[in-house]
């Protein structure tokens, strides 16, 4: 294991984060709200969230495509998004 992130990772910190704080900055121009110590935690907090949980989410893609190259990975993801599509047909049809 190495003591860098990679370049991935690194990528999806550097797009994660600014898009997350223009989001959160643009609803709180819309609604009128005030920023406070409160809030800005807040945001700081769901920000290391949303950053860690993406760099979990790309390491995992790696190790996928390490295991069984791209080709194997590329067939899983298009049976995973198959069965999603399955699962979506049956919710609605049943509601």
């Amino acid at each position: 294991m190495s003591l860098t992130m990679g370049w991935r990772a690194g990528v999806v910190v550097f797009v994660a984060l600014p898009v997350t704080f223009a989001l959160t900055f643009f609803v709180y121009f819309m609604f009128d709200y005030t920023l406070n110590r409160v809030t800005l935690f807040a945001l700081i907090f769901v920000a290391g969230l949303v950053v860690d949980d993406a760099i979990i989410v790309v390491e995992n893609m790696e190790r996928h495509f390490k295991m069984g190259g791209v080709k194997t990975c590329w067939r899983r993801l298009l049976r995973l998004w198959a069965r999603l599509e399955t699962l979506q047909f049956w919710r609605h049809s049943l509601s």
